[in-house]
Formats: structure tokens, sequence, C-alpha cells
């Protein structure tokens, strides 16, 4: 990874931890790393680098594309289309099938679990 890529991956890390109000520790766990360990993920050390899966587990947590979080878009609104946005799509086009979407749910849930929960909670409300 290009070292401009990667210090934009660290502020990343933070930025979101910060967004979601969430401390080191919270993550690091996560990540199933030491506080210590994550603190230097989003610090401008090079020996500490995300792995794919842990990549992963913070695209589920924190509900964004990994697009996102490598840094490729500018803010959350720049990618084209994350998994919540989608299923609220779908729920607008299909408003009378309650079938269908839960269909969806269960696919969703398959791909992207974070978002289908969120999905549900805010459906709840």
């Amino acid at each position: 990874m290009p070292e401009e890529q990667r210090l934009i991956t660290k502020e990343r890390l933070k930025k979101l931890r910060v967004d979601h109000s969430q401390t080191q520790n919270e993550i690091a766990k996560v990540l199933e790393v030491s506080r210590q360990q994550y603190a230097r993920l989003e610090s401008q050390h090079t020996d500490q680098e995300l792995s794919f899966n842990q990549a992963i587990r913070l695209t589920q947590h924190y509900t964004c594309s990994l697009s996102y979080l490598a840094g490729f878009f500018g803010s959350e609104n720049d990618v084209p289309y994350t998994a919540t946005e989608i299923l609220h799509t779908l729920k607008d086009l299909q408003e009378g099938s309650e079938k269908w979407l839960e269909t969806m749910l269960k696919l969703s849930e398959l791909y992207a679990p974070a978002a289908a929960q969120k999905f549900k909670e805010e459906r709840l409300k």
C-alpha cells in the first residue's frame, strides 16, 4: 500500500472511532487485539497495518464499505451505495410486499450482517 494511502487509512480509523464515540479499547476488542496494538494501527507507525480480516470486521462494526475505510472516498456520502442504503431503497420500492422485504433481509444478513441489523432496528422505531 502506498505511504499516502496508508496515512489516509490510519486517519480514517481514528475518524470512524471518534465519530462513533468509541474508545480505542472498545475497537481493540472488536478486532481481538490489545489497546496498544490498536493504537499503533491508528498512529503514523508503519510497523502495524490493518489485516484484511480486521478491515472486514471494522466495516461490519461501522456499517461502512471497504472503499471508504481504505480512503478511496472522502466521506461516507461519497460511497455509491451501502448495504443500508440498498435495503432502504428496496423497502421504498416494495412497501407493500413484507415477504419480499424479509427475503431481502435474509440475503443481506449473509453479506452485510451489521447493515441488516441496523435496518431492522430502524424499522422498529
